[in-house]
């Protein structure tokens, strides 16, 4: 039977209390002639803001200390400690323990072979091993003989210090400090140099200027430029979050004034409403190739920045967005297409085991040079899904008309500007699947069915504002229609076979997870004719490839 001990309470036993507001519950509770109570069995003993757990504990009543062995475990807000074996004081939390493990609030995990507790947000720690990596999945981390955590201050200090990546040492520093939490403060500086920037040296400062935001300013010196400016801010709040970033110069090569802006801002609103907007904009088409650290950057042709209202029910969603593209390879944007606005909606109406839906876009496509106007696209279709065996067996079947309408500019005959086709598809899929003994591999095959028929008119002499075509590969082999945009629909009298495997694995402690998947597939199409010579310019061949 297990006995409680309510020290506090027990006013006729003051030699067991060692703190107000303590308790200890143990299997088995002894105490000695010397005041030395012995606890054992699934020993708990509660404190204020933290529970401290071991096979063994001995408690001296006149020192006010304990030694607690087997399985030492404390748990408190401010850290999660698990040790081989602990001395603890009782009057406060300080103490020394052994082979311990430390996981931090913020994620963070210490082991160490020698623990020195100093108080509950501060302790000291020799030959340990640091990572913020979670246990399943160490990608890099620190080794060093000795560490000094503050978390009142939010910082480690580690003393020589290895960093590893996948267990490899990398890097020796003799001094390393590493902040628990955002902490203000210089960040590393950078060097380079350059034929189009001369030598350079940028030193990002970083400001936490409060839990919601903080802000970087990076001023950079180039020698062939002059001095850049580059500030970012950063927002998050409960219901949205921003990110806007600016850097800028007075080229000294130029003699111009040049700047990047970029901003990323998400929004909930009221009523199920969201808003979000993305800025990438630069003042003249040669800035990422002049000051771009990243190489990827500097060979983009388009910069996009986009905007959206959206609202989304359970059967029902809205958007309406506007886009503008920065074609940085041409002296101007007057030939690239740009979209202002576009009007999106889907809808989808159930009726017994039959949904049918109403999809329309609505879209201003306006450029200064080249075809402009305005084209609505229409699409209702039917879908009657179908599951058997307890959705081993699963079926869909859908089928409908697509109607698309162009108002242009400078167009004689608009009656001619429009497109009307009709398609229908039937998919099918049966899941065969094994488990371990233990239940925690599955393996599954796959093997999955599609027939595509469409009935699509000639679309050569229609305006393409957005369409394009891609040959037939794994991605897009169970998907039907292979052109983007609204502006064109394949032609189609196609069957598709694909099989797949999946393995996965399912611990006792995580979600099932995917470990490997494996698909090979193959179509037939008995048509292979083209809707449009100008996108689709060579007919599909008889089987895919």
């Amino acid at each position: 039977m297990r006995q409680y001990f309510l020290f506090f309470m027990l006013l006729g036993l003051p030699l067991y209390a060692y703190g107000k507001g303590t308790d200890i519950v143990a299997d088995n509770l002894t105490r000695d002639a010397k005041g030395v109570v012995t606890a054992t069995g699934d020993v708990e003993i509660k404190r204020k803001g933290e529970t401290l757990k071991a096979d063994k504990v001995l408690y001296d009543t006149k020192k006010k200390h304990m030694q607690a062995i087997g399985h030492v475990e404390i748990i408190s807000t401010r850290a999660h400690i698990i040790a081989k074996s602990g001395s603890l004081s009782t009057t406060d939390k300080t103490g020394e323990l052994e082979d311990a493990y430390i996981t931090l609030p913020t994620g963070e995990r210490i082991q160490s072979d020698h623990l020195k507790r100093l108080s509950d947000i501060q302790f000291n720690a020799d030959n340990i091993s640091f990572t913020t990596c979670p246990p399943d999945a160490e990608a890099w981390g620190i080794r060093a003989s000795h560490i000094e955590v503050n978390q009142e201050e939010g910082v480690m200090i580690a003393h020589n210090a290895r960093f590893e990546i996948a267990g490899v040492p990398v890097l020796y520093s003799p001094y390393w400090q590493h902040p628990l939490r955002r902490k203000s403060g210089l960040l590393l500086p950078s060097f380079g140099s350059s034929s189009t920037r001369g030598s350079e040296y940028a030193l990002p400062l970083y400001w936490a200027g409060a839990s919601n935001w903080d802000a970087t300013l990076t001023p950079r010196w180039m020698t062939a430029r002059g001095l850049m400016g580059d500030v970012e801010v950063r927002h998050a709040a409960q219901k949205g979050s921003e990110t806007i970033r600016w850097a800028g110069l007075k080229d000294t090569k130029t003699h111009a004034y040049r700047q990047y802006i970029q901003a990323d801002i998400k929004h909930q609103l009221p009523a199920h409403w969201q808003f979000y907007t993305h800025i990438d904009h630069v003042s003249d088409h040669d800035y990422l190739a002049d000051f771009s650290a990243e190489q990827n950057n500097a060979s983009t042709r388009y910069l996009t920045s986009n905007a959206g209202l959206s609202w989304r029910g359970e059967n029902a969603d809205i958007l309406l967005s506007g886009q503008y593209q920065q074609d940085i390879t041409l002296a101007n944007d007057d030939t690239v297409l740009q979209i202002l606005p576009r009007l999106e909606s889907h809808y989808a109406l159930p009726l017994s085991n039959v949904r049918l839906h109403l999809d329309q876009q609505t879209t201003l496509f306006n450029r200064v040079v080249g075809v402009d106007g305005w084209r609505v696209a229409a699409h209702p279709w039917l879908e009657i899904p179908l599951r058997f065996e307890q959705g081993a067996i699963s079926t869909t079947l859908q089928g409908g008309l697509r109607s698309v309408r162009y108002w242009q500019q400078g167009i004689v005959n608009p009656k001619k500007q429009q497109r009307t086709s009709y398609d229908a598809s039937f998919e099918g899929r049966m899941d065969f699947e094994a488990f371990s003994d233990t239940r925690t591999w599955r393996h599954a095959i796959s093997p999955i069915i599609r027939y595509d028929i469409a009935t699509a008119p000639d679309q050569s002499g229609l305006a393409n504002f957005d369409s394009g075509f891609s040959q037939l590969t794994l991605q897009n082999l169970m998907q039907g229609n292979r052109f983007t945009g609204q502006d064109r629909f394949e032609r189609m009298n196609r069957i598709s076979i694909m099989i797949e495997q999946n393995l996965q694995h399912k611990s006792s402690t995580s979600a099932a997870r995917t470990i490997a998947t494996a698909r090979i597939g193959v179509a037939y199409d008995l048509l292979r004719k083209s809707v449009d010579t100008a996108l689709q310019k060579a007919p599909t061949r008889p089987f895919s490839n």
